[in-house]
């Protein structure tokens, strides 16, 4: 199974979680994890992903290599997003889904906000 990107992290970003990779992947582990839990997930909507780091919220997460974005879309959509720091200069998208509006408020509370 092969690598995907998906976005671009901000140099900023990169250097929060420890590295100065800025390429963002999906390996294809990753992809059939997705499939499986979250089939109704569409190309589409990991285009937004970008768009999420760009001018989402990021948050540090349960680990120092690990940032969470979370994004209310053009629809009133909550999403989040979480991308993880292998700490050999490689960035991977882990985990994306949609929430709710109380998943949304829970994932701020818990993790505090890069700058």
């Amino acid at each position: 199974m092969g690598n995907w990107p998906v976005a671009a992290l901000a140099a900023s970003n990169a250097a929060a979680l420890g590295t100065s990779a800025r390429a963002v992947g999906l390996s294809g582990w990753t992809a059939a994890k997705q499939v499986y839990r979250h089939p109704e997930l569409s190309a589409a909507d990991y285009a937004r992903v970008q768009r999420m780091l760009d001018e989402g919220t990021l948050y540090r997460g349960r680990s120092p290599r690990h940032l969470v974005a979370v994004y209310r879309d053009e629809d009133d959509r909550w999403w989040r997003a979480v991308v993880k720091s292998t700490g050999s200069d490689e960035l991977y998208l882990v985990s994306y889904h949609r929430l709710n509006d109380r998943d949304a408020d829970a994932a701020a509370r818990r993790s505090p906000l890069l700058l």
